[in-house]
């Protein structure tokens, strides 16, 4: 395999950089101005159910399909709820690991890019904690420096930089 489409691995201080670098604030408008278009977008995404999975439906039949759409949109916890539940499969925490990985790539800006970020670390933080599972490829030591860096940003609800705290010692003793 050629070198240019080989994968290339960040170490812990590099991934640690890059994050940073994803959360600074924009220079058109002020800090304040900034978190808070971050804090409320994550709020909205944490208020916001997991979107059905596509290849599952697709794969159903059309009367099952339209009806689990419909209990979907009826019962779909929001993903607050599903991060806070200690009854939440390591499963489900891919799934919404996932599903914040995909709005990140397809962030119409920083903004929306930076709340999607929080989920994606919020639903490993909770995978780890809750269950004691690692639904996540990134060494311990990453981890670490990243739950370091989220828990400290104010525009974060208080409890999940509590549980990025939590992870954060979670993976300190893990390496």
């Amino acid at each position: 395999m050629s070198r240019s489409r080989q994968k290339r691995q960040l170490d812990a201080d590099q991934s640690t950089r890059l994050l940073r670098l994803g959360l600074q604030h924009d220079g058109g408008q002020t800090k304040q101005d900034t978190e808070k278009k971050r804090e409320d977008l994550l709020y909205d995404m944490l208020a916001s159910p997991l979107p059905a999975d596509l290849a599952l439906l697709e794969s159903l039949p059309a009367l099952i399909r339209a009806l689990s759409e419909e209990l979907h949109s009826v019962s779909g916890m929001p993903l607050a709820d599903l991060l806070r539940n200690p009854q939440t499969k390591p499963t489900l925490l891919r799934r919404i690991k996932e599903h914040a990985k995909e709005t990140g790539k397809s962030a119409k800006n920083k903004t929306e890019r930076e709340a999607a970020l929080v989920l994606y670390y919020a639903a490993i933080a909770t995978a780890l904690l809750l269950h004691n599972v690692k639904i996540s490829g990134h060494p311990f030591q990453e981890l670490e420096q990243s739950f370091g860096t989220l828990s400290k940003h104010k525009w974060i609800p208080s409890d999940l930089r509590q549980l990025f705290k939590k992870a954060r010692r979670y993976c300190r003793d893990k390496t």
